[in-house]
């Protein structure tokens, strides 16, 4: 709570539910569930204020966990998602202590698809990192594959790489790669 220079008591306290991914130093995590969710659907935040609108993709909408790009004098006016003319697939997965609590982990997919096959993959991480944050790896991995269980289970791996689990919360790496392999196969059409 006092910036940047103090020093976080969670690093030899309590950090159970701190960021294991995009953070270099002790960071609570964006636990908003709409976040990764409208991330993986490419959504875009309109803000209105006294000087007019303006636009803000929700993958730039956050600036660190909780705050965000709306400024005193400004309200959210509305969410667009974009509207496609393709054949999309989507899942949302959250792992939480009980109904109705912050997300311990969380993982939105988006697969879109040209036929059978995979055109593109969207896959949007939550509640593990200061920001909704997309695994590009993993997307480019099932990009690239046949998505066989093999692969799914390669791309959901890459969900955690780079991560830093302080001493009590390394099991949100494992939370967040099970998420992910559910939310890809919830994902993948009958």
């Amino acid at each position: 709570a006092g910036g940047m220079t103090c020093p976080c008591y969670a690093v030899l306290g309590d950090n159970r539910h701190h960021s294991i991914l995009g953070a270099s130093r002790c960071a609570a995590p964006c636990v908003a569930d709409a976040a990764p969710i409208l991330t993986a659907l490419d959504a875009v935040v309109i803000v209105a204020g006294p000087a007019g609108e303006r636009r803000l993709p929700m993958q730039n909408f956050y600036i660190w966990s909780g705050a965000t790009r709306v400024t005193p004098n400004e309200i959210i006016r509305a969410i667009e998602i974009p509207r496609e003319h393709t054949t999309n697939t989507q899942c949302f997965e959250k792992i939480a202590g009980w109904d109705g609590d912050f997300a311990d982990a969380s993982v939105a997919v988006k697969l879109t698809w040209a036929g059978s096959k995979l055109a593109s993959a969207r896959i949007s991480l939550g509640a593990v990192a200061p920001l909704p944050i997309r695994a590009n790896r993993s997307e480019k991995a099932l990009l690239a594959g046949d998505l066989s269980e093999t692969a799914i289970q390669t791309a959901a791996r890459m969900t955690v790489e780079g991560g830093l689990p302080l001493s009590d919360n390394a099991y949100k790496a494992h939370l967040l790669v099970n998420l992910t392999e559910r939310a890809i196969h919830n994902s993948l059409p009958d």
